[in-house]
């Protein structure tokens, strides 16, 4: 069942299919706001990753504005990508990304990042929420 979903036009962006963190994270927190739910609710996010030194820093900073929330974290916060299990999949990466969510659920078991050698230094891992010690 998908509970909520949201979107957003990215208006002027530095270049065709550049994301913009503040509009990212608008739609994912719209999405929040349809499902009723807080973010801290939220354990795991299957993202898109661009791949790129540009698009994943983004990515990442969208992710942790939508997702970080001053309610306590029971349980750790996971971000999932389906481009390092199964490649590129250009214009069908959301339908992508929903069926490796509903099959992990299925298994009960988050794919491991197979392809990942090194994680991107431009990204700033810091803002992502963690599980509150505890």
């Amino acid at each position: 069942m998908i509970r909520g979903w949201g979107t957003s036009q990215e208006g002027l962006s530095h270049s065709f299919g550049t994301p913009i963190i503040e509009n990212d994270a608008m739609a994912m927190k719209s999405a929040l706001r349809a499902a009723g739910i807080n973010s801290s609710d939220v354990d795991f996010v299957e993202g898109h990753a661009t791949g790129t030194g540009v698009g994943d820093p983004i990515e990442a900073a969208a992710i942790a504005e939508a997702y970080s929330s001053s309610k306590p974290r029971v349980s750790p916060f996971i971000i999932g990508l389906g481009k390092t299990n199964i490649g590129h999949t250009e214009s069908c990466s959301g339908i992508a990304g929903i069926i490796k969510v509903l099959l992990a659920m299925k298994n009960e078991l988050i794919p491991a990042h197979i392809n990942l050698k090194q994680l991107n230094s431009n990204v700033n891992f810091d803002p992502i929420p963690e599980k509150n010690p505890g």
